[in-house]
């Protein structure tokens, strides 16, 4: 559909459905839509935004955040990752949860960790801008039991760099469900 033809109309029947359901989503899709016509508008391809502040009074008010995601005490920590270890879950799988609790690295980082990002004797694993949420390289230092991870995680080698190589799918990533399935199948989500 050309810009100058979008209607507060054909916003709304975009928003709408998700507006309750899924606040997040529907935010960031209707800033999206207004940044794009903002754009239109500043090189003369529209006349107005229909994503603009206008639309506002036909939807309802975003619900608030209910709460925040658990957060598991730290005290907690090791008998977790000792019902985790348990689990019947792959080898892979539960190196690359252990991993992640270890470095505090976002799941995503630890599932495309790649051993070229890995250096072993200064005890660091860089991640590269292309892998981090905010843009910037990440240097994360290791410690004395992520290294050990590490070491575990040599046995999984599959012919890709994947430091956690999925067991399913040979040269991929893990799945980003699988830390989540670990837990929910545990006891801990």
């Amino acid at each position: 559909m050309s810009v100058d033809l979008i209607t507060m109309a054909d916003v709304l029947a975009v928003l709408t459905p998700i507006w309750g359901s899924r606040p997040e989503t529907a935010r960031r899709v209707r800033q999206r839509i207004r940044t794009v016509m903002r754009w239109a508008m500043a090189h003369g391809f529209a006349e107005n935004n229909p994503a603009g502040e206008a639309i506002g009074g036909a939807l309802s008010t975003m619900p608030k955040l209910k709460a925040h995601l658990r957060a598991l005490p730290y005290r907690e920590v090791p008998a977790t990752l000792h019902v985790v270890d348990s689990s019947q879950a792959s080898v892979a799988a539960k190196l690359c949860l252990r991993s992640t609790v270890l470095t505090a690295a976002r799941s995503g980082e630890t599932r495309a960790a790649v051993w070229a990002e890995i250096d072993v004797d200064r005890a660091l694993w860089t991640v590269p801008v292309g892998c981090m949420k905010g843009g910037i390289e990440h240097r994360v230092p290791l410690s004395g039991p992520a290294l050990k991870v590490l070491d575990e995680a040599r046995e999984l080698y599959d012919g890709s760099d994947l430091a956690f190589p999925s067991p399913a799918r040979h040269g991929r990533a893990l799945s980003d469900m699988t830390s989540a399935k670990i837990l929910r199948t545990a006891g801990l989500a």
